[in-house]
């Protein structure tokens, strides 16, 4: 292992300056040139003139939104039009508000979330009203004034019980079984909707997190039964826009021997993604070996209806209890960090922060949104009628993901070794060639990190709440490589990047 040199006292005494010519005299007079291997000092960042420097940091900016592949986004619940709006009313000035934000947050593409109006109720409509439809062309609009793509996502038509003590939806009126159900008009409100938003959406997900039951119970849904929707509906979206490409409902994050279930069930030869609500990446990675498993002549794309399920720990919760760990604001910080990220490695296409928002104020009066307690963001609406955002330092760790891993195709691992002593908890480096080179990793205490080559210099740590302010790093350079003693692990994720030399 390369070791690094330190000064021995007798040396520094005697005023011999720690220089290159210093290091070779000082291993020749102590007799340790056959022992030793001469580390060089590595050059920093902030030794490079400043008009190197912004050269440098213009080569590793990500290009604008439209351009990149990743799957940074959020559902897009806050629709500032109808009952969507704090006031009923249209504003497209506050959606503009948000889109922008998320924009300059990061985020490439918004999953628009969408179901018959008054669904859940007893007074369910089939029909897109005028509002909805001024609301979705402006807000279509907005994201491609602001580079931002489009995924989507419409819950089937269902009844809502509460005799849980909590909204639960039943999707009997859904069931290809149920003489009575409400499929037709259902599959007439989505074609309008797709119709509408034609030559704006990558993607439709079909519903989420149905509960599949054992037995024969008629009722139930199961591999067989969804199938007999799924064609149906596949046919519909198809129809009304070849370029979609339709998803399975998203499972729930301890279904995904249901997933696998539809694909042993001929799912793929009609489906063109799947999608489930889990976030551990060591999951999803099997997950996605899985999907190479059973389809392996058709590439499905990994999508999500939400991950992320990050609380802080507010006081203002809506529902007002709930079992979530409460993690303080830097530390959900680092948490939606890492689950960001791994959905980035993983090279999904759509992993949805589940909520963004945690409170709307408007005129002075805080709202808790619904789970906005996994949020990062508040909308501030003034008496004025103007629209401000709040952020959280969530906010801040996600744009620095978002920002830094950016996107996905132009990254690979290097050939090269890159190790740590002692390992943590996790380590992954990228190279984008010509560009730079990428380490991330998290764990406890301190490491050393050694990389197997000389080609890259001027390490620097990037601030997780401020991706612009990076710190120099000394590391030292032998033949063999670099090294980087002292590496600080923590929850937060330690991102270091490197650069070429000339």
């Amino acid at each position: 292992m390369i070791q690094s040199l330190k000064w021995p006292a007798a040396i520094l005494s005697i005023g011999m300056k720690p220089t290159k010519s210093a290091y070779v005299l000082f291993l020749g007079l102590f007799g340790f040139g056959s022992n030793w291997v001469l580390a060089e000092p590595v050059p920093t960042f902030s030794s490079l003139t400043a008009e190197r420097q912004a050269e440098l940091r213009k080569s590793v900016a990500p290009p604008p939104l439209s351009q990149r592949r990743n799957p940074y986004s959020t559902p897009m619940y806050y629709q500032m039009w109808g009952t969507g709006s704090p006031d009923g009313k249209s504003h497209p000035e506050w959606q503009e508000a948000l889109i922008r934000d998320w924009a300059e947050l990061g985020m490439s593409q918004l999953h628009f979330y969408a179901y018959p109006e008054a669904n859940g109720t007893s007074n369910r409509s089939y029909t897109l009203s005028e509002t909805s439809r001024q609301g979705i062309r402006s807000f279509m609009s907005l994201c491609e004034k602001y580079g931002i793509r489009l995924g989507l996502r419409v819950d089937l038509p269902c009844t809502v019980e509460t005799s849980k003590g909590h909204p639960v939806a039943n999707y009997w009126i859904a069931h290809p079984n149920n003489p009575e159900n409400e499929l037709e008009p259902y599959f007439g409100w989505l074609t309008e909707l797709l119709t509408l938003m034609k030559g704006h959406l990558l993607y439709a997900i079909l519903g989420d997190e149905l509960e599949w039951k054992a037995g024969n119970d008629p009722q139930a849904w199961n591999a067989d039964s969804y199938m007999k929707f799924f064609t149906r509906a596949a046919a519909v979206v198809h129809k009304a826009d070849p370029e979609i490409r339709v998803s399975m409902y998203s499972a729930s994050p301890s279904r995904w021997r249901e997933v696998v279930g539809l694909l042993e069930s001929g799912y793929a030869k009609h489906g063109d993604a799947v999608a489930i609500n889990h976030y551990d990446y060591k999951v999803l990675r099997r997950f996605k070996a899985d999907l190479e498993k059973y389809s392996p002549d058709k590439k499905l794309l990994f999508l999500s209806n939400g991950v992320g399920y990050i609380a802080c720990d507010t006081t203002e919760r809506n529902p007002p209890k709930d079992g979530y760990k409460r993690y303080n604001d830097q530390d959900q910080a680092a948490m939606i960090a890492r689950t960001m990220y791994s959905g980035w490695d993983l090279d999904m296409d759509a992993a949805p922060y589940y909520i963004c928002l945690r409170n709307i104020v408007y005129n002075g009066k805080k709202t808790p949104q619904w789970y906005g307690f996994f949020g990062f963001m508040d909308l501030i609406i003034d008496e004025q009628g103007q629209a401000s955002i709040t952020h959280y330092p969530g906010w801040y760790a996600y744009q620095t993901v978002a920002q830094v891993f950016h996107d996905r195709a132009s990254f690979s691992e290097p050939a090269f070794a890159v190790e740590c002593d002692p390992a943590p908890e996790y380590l992954k480096a990228y190279q984008r060639k010509g560009s730079e080179l990428l380490v991330i990793c998290w764990g406890k205490e301190k490491t050393s990190l050694r990389i197997a080559t000389t080609d890259y210099a001027y390490p620097v740590q990037i601030d997780l709440l401020d991706y612009r302010k990076w710190r120099d790093i000394p590391a030292t350079q032998t033949a063999s490589g670099v090294r980087i003693d002292d590496v600080p692990l923590g929850l937060s994720p330690t991102i270091i990047r490197l650069f070429p030399k000339r």
